[in-house]
């Protein structure tokens, strides 16, 4: 313990590349091993990711068009008064673009570090520039793989290195580390960092909080959730793609069963963009992939990308007939699809601060319910987050907590 609150008993820590970056840059487009990307910024969306791309087969293999955060909301779980209204999106109702935060070289990233700027505009309609808005640099990250051959002794290893493109936010009391991972195993991932300060309350000492955790004497922070909905514009080796369902079923213990052991990863393919409607399920492993029936891996089965939640799924605790619950609604669905529409592009609508919750995707969705996903132009819009209940260790800045999602091959 240091009374003064800073610890000293590290020493330093140094990551030095001599000659420099393995990825480049030109103007904001990023090359690194296989991975081609494209990188945009807007005010309301702030960081996106523009025509990802891999080099396959003496080709770049698109794999995405584009992809952003479509809205971030964070509804309050707190009956009483000061709090019972607090119900933000911060996409929609603020923008994260114009609250990106201009990055320091040491502090937000480590290492050799490169940046790009942000232009948005502001309220005024006047162009802002935005220094340092988009950190790119390189991340040691362990281990990728490795076997011992125990009968010819021989031991075979490699290290597993990411490319991060990532920014930082602050929405009011929080702030919001986005950042976007590229495997050299084909893997894309994105992860919220969240931190700050929470927001908040004052009880009576003999009357402790009913819905938030006690971080000081008089003190509590509300229970709250983060949801965040990442809209992916996908172009799998192409345009045609669908999307399918995976459940992993026990199969019934029998002659093609004896020892009850075995069980099937059982694909459905959504057909429509009303079957396309869907939540976690953890007792049969679900998850979601994404193919293109025109195109074939080497064992003649269509290539696919598939979604895995990094965390547990987050579900909505407020009532649906609740203000957060009505305007919320995009989040009762972890996963919607749809074809691509030039103007749905984001999850609550287009001016959430104005909608009762009947714009966004849940309108989409109503609207093009009997629409084919088959070999389709594909939109997928995926939730995620987290649901806070607040510790005594969170104040009174909260230590780093994460969600997110990955892209696996």
């Amino acid at each position: 313990y240091f009374p003064d609150g800073i610890r000293k008993d590290l020493k330093p820590f140094i990551i030095t590349q001599p000659e420099g970056p393995s990825f480049q840059i030109d103007g904001y487009q990023i090359s690194w091993q296989k991975w081609r990307i494209r990188v945009g910024f807007n005010v309301r969306e702030g960081l996106t990711m523009n025509m990802v791309e891999y080099f396959d087969q003496n080709r770049y293999r698109p794999i995405f068009y584009r992809a952003a955060i479509s809205e971030m909301w964070v509804p309050y779980g707190d009956a009483s008064p000061a709090h019972n209204f607090k119900n933000a999106f911060d996409v929609g109702e603020v923008g994260i673009g114009i609250l990106t935060n201009s990055l320091v070289l040491g502090c937000d990233c480590l290492g050799e570090i490169r940046y790009l700027d942000g232009i948005v505009n502001n309220n005024q309609g006047q162009a802002l520039l935005l220094k340092n808005a988009i950190c790119i640099h390189e991340e040691d990250i362990g281990l990728l793989w490795k076997h011992t051959e125990f009968v010819e002794q021989r031991v075979q290893c490699r290290r597993s290195r990411r490319l991060v493109i990532s920014s930082m936010i602050t929405v009011g009391n929080y702030e919001y580390g986005l950042y976007w991972y590229f495997f050299q195993d084909g893997t894309i991932q994105f992860e919220a960092k969240l931190t700050g300060s929470i927001a908040p309350g004052a009880y009576e000492i003999d009357k402790p909080p009913v819905s938030g955790g006690i971080v000081a004497e008089g003190l509590y922070g509300p229970h709250h959730q983060h949801f965040f909905n990442m809209r992916i514009d996908w172009m799998l080796d192409g345009m045609k793609n669908s999307l399918v369902e995976v459940n992993c079923e026990p199969i019934p213990k029998g002659p093609q069963n004896p020892a009850g052991n075995a069980w099937i990863a059982q694909e459905t393919i959504l057909k429509t963009v009303s079957e396309a409607r869907r939540l976690h399920d953890d007792k049969k492993g679900r998850c979601w992939k994404i193919i293109n029936s025109q195109s074939k891996n080497h064992v003649n089965q269509p290539v696919a990308y598939k979604i895995i939640p990094s965390g547990p799924p987050c579900y909505p605790l407020c009532d649906e007939d609740s203000c957060q619950g009505r305007r919320g609604v995009f989040a009762r669905n972890h996963i919607w699809a749809t074809k691509y529409h030039p103007e749905e592009l984001y999850a609550a609508g287009l001016f959430p601060n104005q909608s009762p919750g009947d714009d966004g995707i849940v309108a989409y969705s109503e609207k093009h319910k009997d629409e084919s996903l088959v070999d389709s132009d594909l939109v997928t819009w995926y939730t995620f987050g987290v649901t806070h209940i607040v510790r005594p260790e969170d104040w009174p800045i909260m230590p780093i907590e994460t969600c997110g999602f990955r892209l696996k091959p």
